[in-house]
């Protein structure tokens, strides 16, 4: 990334394999120019995808919290958009953004229900989500998930759980695209 009338990067690269991320904060504004640099001999396609600041909710380190309470669902709005790419779920959502909860299922446990609507961005578009139900984050303890199974773009998880804390982590189904807002519905039965 080149200031404009600078031979000096701004920052830089390198990629090793077919994707890489170039994450950078601008201390003032003006005209930038983004180069792409390949093999000299060889051509191909590729895609830049230009996103702003990441979800408060990214990563592990800072989840968005969920209290269940008995007979009160709660109603989140969220997005993926800009989220970068943290946990895996046996539903999908490779190398895509994602964004984490963490659950609190409060004591006696119970039947816990999770709603996920993808809704359409600034752009009018909608990409497709996922979500699954973990022990810990950015772990290898996923105990459900789900892809539309409740229709395309809506996703469902309900299982009985004991009282702790688990991550509910929102994914994005593609690593192709800028995420999308979503209607996260939680609740306790």
């Amino acid at each position: 990334l080149f200031a404009a009338e600078s031979d000096n990067p701004v920052a830089s690269t390198q990629v090793a394999g077919s994707e890489g991320d170039l994450e950078f904060s601008l201390e003032q504004g003006g005209e930038y120019y983004l180069r792409v640099l390949g093999d000299a001999n060889v051509s191909t396609r590729y895609q830049v995808m230009i996103m702003g600041p990441p979800p408060s909710n990214d990563t592990c380190a800072s989840p968005e919290a969920i209290r269940l309470r008995r007979g009160e669902p709660q109603v989140l709005m969220g997005t993926t958009e800009g989220a970068h790419h943290n946990a895996e779920s046996a539903c999908g959502g490779s190398r895509a953004g994602d964004v984490q909860y963490f659950v609190q299922v409060p004591e006696g446990g119970g039947i816990v229900r999770f709603e996920l609507e993808t809704l359409a961005n600034d752009q009018g578009r909608r990409y497709d989500h996922l979500i699954s139900l973990n022990r810990l984050c950015g772990e290898a303890s996923e105990l459900l998930c789900d892809d539309d199974s409740q229709s395309n773009y809506n996703d469902r998880i309900e299982a009985q759980l004991d009282a702790g804390i688990y991550t509910l982590t929102v994914d994005t189904l593609s690593s192709f695209s800028g995420g999308s807002p979503f209607r996260l519905t939680a609740s306790i039965g």
